[in-house]
């Protein structure tokens, strides 16, 4: 009997060490003595080829796009670490732990990966080596995003909007917080504090609960009875700026993003999360301009910001005359949080240099580079597939005095917006629809020490083939050291809650009258 129950245990592990030891490829290699070559570089999905990739990524399983009854991928660098796959699909999906052995083991050296196939009455065929670099820096570890249907009209059928946090290490995804907690609704305009989870804050918008954002610190979450819009944490955690937008949407009758957005109203101001006091920037709220995205360098000493003329006289008629002709400047603005005073606005990227609309600044955190949006025109660059992404070198603009900018390899004739900077500043993370001109999918492309972006690549998943069949947008991509704290029901908890911090609003006519939605109309949804 007791022998009985040794083998019970000891065959299945048998098993598995033999399937481990087999995908390893230290065992069931194919006799390749008479292969063939080819000149050509082997189709794969998702593109993981001649990439760069963080050594601390989640297995970039991909799909052979050749057809064939046999398939062999051999990965490897000039170390001892290496991985064998002998498969009979297309399928190709990489052992966790001889993969991370295989990066962290080989840390600025090149992945080599090898695909041979074999079809019934033939010898195998290699195809040319894929080679992808491993760089020496991780990438931060958590991603947060907004997952939302693709759709003109939120109801609850259309689908949950959600906030995810997913470990790129190793593919684990959660939900932080779902609108289907409290009666649709919107969540967007996450925002962690030094990529971070410790202090953060997320925008709420529901037809019951009303307009306000949550106030994240550490254990504990707050509401606060305003919403955010776009908003940048000052690095110190004192303050946080954020613009009030009035958005309106519209619609084209023929494009392929039939989807459009104007700014009819906005302004800046900034919340002290010490006093729960709501300021006005008097030089950012003027009624003659539009001003909007908020960023605070890395430093502190300055915000920057998109600021355009107010251009229009009939802001009932939408879209309004001239929507295509409004081009934003990015400015900036010198601050001193100690004394809490503000400068004069300065000119970094003018319209009348670029011949484009400036919008989404970002700086890296070792203050060293800013990105930005350009499109032909307007406010909401997800919906404008002229948008791109350029990059200025601050501290080669110290030094001059100018603003230089220059557009990023990884653009493509879609959208390219809502950028984000790992905590060391190398890796750039971003949504775009290249894929296919309808959905965004998050990007992640390596930022060099001379400010070069390498060829980027779609967020690995588990399933090679999982963007196939998801048909919902991947928006806002932020990153963090760390995973959130918070459970998803101690925040939908806090929606629910009638108690909030009240705030004074300064009044523009951005700001929202205090009245509720009737529970038929649900807000518009503009962080697509």
């Amino acid at each position: 009997m007791k022998n009985k129950i040794k083998l019970k245990y000891i065959i299945p592990t048998i098993t598995a060490l033999l399937i481990v030891i087999a995908i390893a490829g230290f065992v069931n290699s194919p006799d390749l003595s008479s292969c063939e070559t080819s000149d050509q570089s082997p189709a794969i999905r998702p593109d993981y080829s001649g990439v760069t990739i963080p050594p601390n990524i989640a297995p970039m399983n991909f799909n052979i796009e050749i057809q064939a009854e046999k398939y062999l991928v051999k990965a490897y660098c000039d170390s001892k670490d290496k991985i064998e796959i002998n498969s009979s699909t297309s399928k190709i999906i990489f052992p966790a732990k001889p993969w991370h052995n295989l990066l962290k083991n080989n840390k600025g050296k090149t992945l080599n990966i090898d695909i041979y196939t074999k079809t019934k009455n033939s010898n195998w065929l290699k195809y040319k080596t894929i080679e992808n670099n491993i760089a020496a820096e991780d990438i931060d570890p958590y991603l947060f995003y907004r997952k939302i249907h693709l759709h003109h009209y939120r109801s609850r059928e259309n689908g949950p909007i959600e906030l995810l946090q997913q470990n790129l290490t190793n593919f684990k995804t959660r939900t932080v917080i779902t609108n289907q907690g409290f009666h649709s609704g919107c969540v967007n305009c996450h925002s962690p504090l030094n990529h971070k989870t410790e202090k953060a804050t997320i925008g709420i918008r529901s037809g019951i609960h009303g307009t306000n954002t949550l106030y994240i610190q550490n254990d504990k979450v707050q509401k606060i009875g305003t919403k955010f819009g776009y908003n940048s944490w000052h690095p110190d955690g004192k303050i946080i700026a954020y613009s009030k937008n009035k958005i309106s949407r519209f619609f084209h009758l023929a494009k392929n993003e039939v989807r459009d957005a104007i700014d009819m109203d906005s302004m800046i101001a900034y919340y002290n999360t010490q006093t729960h006091k709501v300021t006005r920037i008097n030089d950012l709220a003027q009624k003659k301009k539009l001003e909007s995205y908020p960023m605070f360098s890395a430093d502190g000493k300055h915000l920057y910001y998109c600021s355009t003329d107010f251009a229009w006289k009939n802001s009932k008629k939408l879209p309004p005359n001239g929507y295509d002709k409004v081009r934003y400047d990015l400015m900036r603005i010198a601050y001193d949080i100690t004394k809490d005073i503000w400068g004069t606005p300065e000119p970094v990227l003018p319209a009348s240099q670029t011949k484009k609309s400036a919008l989404m600044p970002r700086t890296s955190p070792d203050g060293r580079w800013l990105i930005t949006c350009l499109a032909d025109y307007g406010s909401f660059p997800a919906w404008l597939p002229s948008s791109d992404l350029y990059i200025t070198d601050l501290k080669q603009a110290e030094k001059t005095g100018k603003f230089n900018y220059e557009k990023l390899s990884i653009n493509t004739d879609q959208s390219q917006s809502w950028h984000c900077f790992s905590s060391n500043s190398k890796w750039l993370v971003y949504s775009s629809k290249q894929q296919n001109g309808l959905f965004t999918r998050t990007y992640i492309t390596h930022i060099d020490d001379k400010g070069q972006a390498s060829k980027s690549f779609v967020v690995p998943q588990k399933n090679p083939l999982f963007y196939d069949s998801h048909l919902e947008t991947y928006s806002f991509p932020e990153l963090s050291t760390q995973p959130t704290k918070i459970s998803a029901e101690k925040l939908i908890a806090a929606v629910r809650n009638p108690s909030q911090i009240n705030v004074d609003l300064p009044i523009t006519m951005a700001t929202p009258k205090k009245t509720s939605y009737p529970r038929s109309l649900i807000p518009y949804t503009e962080s697509e």
